[in-house]
């Protein structure tokens, strides 16, 4: 405050019953709203806020600076490196038009206190933001720059933008609070770092946890524990655009029925008034006895995976939501009795939740393209059972999947992406790349039965990774954008995409999907086939394949993922290239984390694994290329 005070016309004073004020708390990350609000204004500085020029943003966001970075002529002065920001931060990179950022004609600042860093939230350690003049350096936090200064008087109308002279030392009246010639809505900003969240539950009889019997719960939101520690549902409500703690609470749910329909009571109404809080809860001690079906139901409406009543003595703990959308920092842990506490430490992100970024949609067509599916929708299926040893799939059960047709005959499969994207396999097109011979297939079960529900939609687009090489099969995968996006249904849908290198476990929940042979010789399956299919690491899928007939002319490498049954038929075969490996995630989604490459000529994992693209190594070339194809 003194900096501002002592360079500009800006002066604050000790509220006394003032409507509008700001509060300094420490909430989750650093951030403000833009602008005066007219009521009371919290600027959150959390533990690693609290230094001279994080402070100085921060209240420069609330007398209306946003970020410089923001401006509408931004890209005449940088670049944004998308492939180097995690999809859920990219909308703090977003450009804003002149009717929302006027800069008074202040020239654009790299060296203002409002620019983000060279590296500002970089999902790997390389620069988010790159400056086109040589030679600057952006993000000092060291204290105002002249045009800082310049435009925070020009703003509220100090004398043509010139500061004013110092202070008298001796006391005078406090000058009126000066406002804003034009006021500017208020938005949070985002969090410099997201609010971290830690939480345990502990049962009664956990073994080695205390010296008593039941155990102690903990509820932390960066770094601060804020559970009741009592029998029940430890219960902390927070709001996600804040950060602020807004309920600390237990329910006696293994002592009262009472206390339980309350707490579902609570849960229920911040639900149907879309408000958006972070629901965190954590079980100690014991909470079954008498936790009722309405509390169930009211779990399970802020982001809870049924079942989500605790075993006897047993631990549960959630990290959910109550709006509108599924945020993919959604977790539910929950162990029985002696098996030890629930733990969850996750960092959740104050803006919306992930979202892959994709291309502005084509221009209107005769059939307008449906909108984009919301936040969470990918990767949501109805999955039933168990391709060589598999079964019939349940129809609409992989609504991602797809068949690609060439000249009108069955080839390969791929995954729905986005509704105008499909993942596939780089031999499936590389022999031919004219987009007339394709067309792809949605929402298809029986391919010799066609539904009113399918969609058949032509290429627009096909690109195939340019280092996909045939003979060692690596680099195996491909991307088709179709002539129009699929109108979503419940039946055709898409898929969520990996995060960048991101390892799958080898306990995972997988499945493969495709149409191609049951049993070699034969031919392509008429009807959708599944197999739930784990998968191996490297060294397993190495041995294997040195051990098998003409194994030595091929090699396993880090653009590959490999899965398989031993001593077992199921297997991916001819047909099923380019085809879906999903895997489930905490948050009861599939994710697309192969595309079928090669395997067994025989169709047997007890030959050779099935081995597919890992989709994961391929992440920052599909979000490149999807955003040059505009």
């Amino acid at each position: 405050m003194k900096e501002w005070s002592e360079k500009t016309c800006i002066r604050f004073v000790r509220r006394t019953n003032q409507a509008g004020y700001v509060e300094f708390f420490r909430g989750g990350g650093c951030w403000s709203y833009v602008g005066m609000t007219g009521r009371k204004q919290q600027i959150s500085l959390a533990g690693g806020c609290w230094r001279h020029g994080i402070v100085v943003h921060e209240i420069g966001h609330a007398l209306g600076f946003w970020h410089e970075q923001s401006r509408p002529d931004r890209d005449e002065y940088v670049t944004i490196m998308w492939d180097n920001i995690p999809s859920g931060n990219r909308h703090n990179f977003k450009k804003y038009t002149k009717t929302q950022i006027d800069s008074l004609n202040i020239p654009y600042d790299y060296a203002s206190i409002m620019h983000y860093g060279r590296r500002a939230f970089s999902n790997n350690g390389r620069d988010t933001i790159v400056p086109k003049k040589s030679g600057v350096t952006i993000g000092q936090r060291g204290g105002l720059s002249p045009s800082d200064v310049q435009q925070m008087n020009l703003m509220y109308n100090c004398k043509q933008g010139t500061p004013p002279p110092p202070r008298p030392t001796t006391p005078r009246p406090t000058p009126p609070r000066p406002t804003p010639p034009r006021p500017t809505p208020p938005r949070p900003t985002q969090p410099s770092n997201g609010i971290k969240v830690e939480l345990r539950s502990e049962g009664c009889d956990d073994p080695k946890l205390v010296q008593v019997h039941c155990g102690r719960a903990y509820i932390k939101v960066n770094g601060r524990d804020y559970a009741r520690k009592r029998r029940g549902h430890n219960l902390v409500i927070l709001d996600l655009q804040t950060g602020r703690i807004e309920h600390q609470g237990v329910y006696d749910t293994h002592g009262s029925r009472y206390q339980s329909e309350q707490m579902a009571k609570k849960l229920n109404g911040l639900v149907n008034a879309r408000q958006k809080k972070v629901i965190l809860i954590a079980v100690q001690d014991e909470a079954r006895s008498r936790m009722t079906s309405s509390l169930e139901s009211a779990i399970v409406r802020v982001g809870g995976r049924k079942p989500v009543r605790p075993a006897y003595r047993g631990s549960f703990a959630l990290v959910g939501y109550t709006g509108t959308d599924r945020p993919s920092w959604i977790q539910q842990v929950m162990k029985p009795r002696r098996m030890g506490p629930s733990q969850i430490m996750t960092v959740i992100s104050s803006g919306p939740g992930p979202v892959t970024p994709r291309p502005t949609p084509p221009s209107p067509r005769p059939t307008p393209p449906s909108p984009r599916p919301p936040v969470g929708s990918c990767g949501v299926s109805g999955v039933t059972g168990r391709l060589i040893g598999g079964t019939n799939a349940a129809p609409g059960a992989w609504p991602w999947q797809i068949a690609l047709l060439k000249s009108g005959r069955f080839g390969c499969g791929g995954s729905l992406v986005y509704p105008d994207w499909v993942v596939t396999a780089g031999h499936c097109i590389s022999r031919s790349t004219s987009t007339s011979s394709y067309t792809i297939l949605l929402g298809a079960h029986n391919r010799n039965s066609p539904q009113s529900h399918e969609q058949r939609i032509r290429a627009k687009k096909v690109i195939v990774h340019p280092q996909y090489g045939r003979p060692t099969l690596n680099n195996d995968i491909a991307l088709i954008q179709l002539e129009r996006p699929a109108t979503l249904t419940s039946r055709i849908s898409t898929v969520c995409l990996p995060s960048h290198n991101f390892d799958v476990p080898l306990n995972s929940e997988c499945y493969i999907t495709g149409w191609g042979k049951i049993r070699h010789p034969g031919s392509s399956h008429h009807t959708l086939q599944q197999a739930r299919l784990p998968p191996v690491s490297q060294e397993q899928c190495k041995k294997k394949l040195a051990q098998s007939p003409d194994g030595h002319r091929l090699s396993i490498t880090e653009q590959m993922l490999c899965a398989g049954v031993d001593d077992s038929i199921l297997s991916g075969c001819h047909g099923d290239s380019g085809g879906p490996y999903v895997c489930r995630d905490s948050n009861n989604r599939f994710v697309l984390q192969g595309a079928v490459s090669w395997g067994s000529p025989r169709c047997a994992s007890s030959e050779r694994y099935t081995v597919f693209a890992r989709v994961a190594k391929f992440r920052n070339w599909i979000d490149s290329e999807i955003r040059r194809a505009g």
